[in-house]
This record gives C-alpha cells, structure tokens and sequence, in this order.
C-alpha cells in the first residue's frame, strides 16, 4: 500500500523544539484522508523519540476492533459526533480537553471531522476548537 513515509527532518526538529519550550498545548491537526492518517503522526513522534499525541477520535472508532485498543493504549480520547440533548456529557467532555490544555499535552485531531471518503480536503468543522 506505501513504498515509504518521507519525513521532512528539519521541520520535525522544530517541532521537537516547540514541544520542548511549550508554554500550552501542542496540538496536531493533519488530513483525514484515511485511517492510517492518526497512526502515521505517532508512529513518527515515537521513532524520533517525541512524545506521542492524545488523540481525539470519533466514537464510532470505538467498534473497530484492534483499532480502539491501539488507540486507548496510546492515550487516545473518543467523543461523539454530537452532543445535542446531553448536557451532561458535554461538560464532561468540555472539563477533560480543558484538564488537557491545561496539562499542556500534546494533542491531535482532524478539524475535517470525519475521513475524507473522495481524497480530498474536507471543509473543516470547527466543534473541538
């Protein structure tokens, strides 16, 4: 499926930098062109030795079996596509992302919102910003 990943190394120092220096959280936000997309940016951080991403994924990534695991091994947090109708839930959500902007850690998520099913940039959705 890939021959390769090519990683632009000075950039990737950089960001090391920045994450060192961070005086808030340091949040991610590639494409959604797949599901390999949220594993590609932390199998990189791991092998050049970074700290790897908290992940908010969709819930329905809760299902997939093997996935979920990886996922909640690796620090990853689900949420719901909404959060009409439960209040309660929604503060719940609200007061964890807020502990971890305030923990200053690391995060990724895909302002898309959902994978891309044509390859192409999806307009973004702008719920967990």
């Amino acid at each position: 499926m890939y021959d390769k990943i090519v990683v632009n190394e000075e950039a990737l120092k950089r960001v090391r930098q920045l994450c060192a220096q961070r005086k808030g959280p340091v949040i991610f936000c590639p494409t959604h062109r797949s599901y390999v997309d949220f594993l590609l940016v932390s199998c990189v951080l791991y092998y050049y030795q970074m700290e790897v991403p908290h992940i908010c994924a969709g819930e329905d990534l809760m299902m997939i079996t093997g996935i979920s695991h990886i996922l909640r091994m690796s620090g990853a947090f689900f949420m719901r596509r909404t959060f009409r109708g439960d209040p309660l839930y929604k503060a719940i959500f609200i007061t964890y992302v807020q502990q971890l902007v305030s923990d200053k850690v690391i995060m990724e998520f895909f302002v898309e919102g959902t994978r891309s099913r044509t390859n192409k940039m999806l307009a973004p959705k702008f719920g967990i910003l």
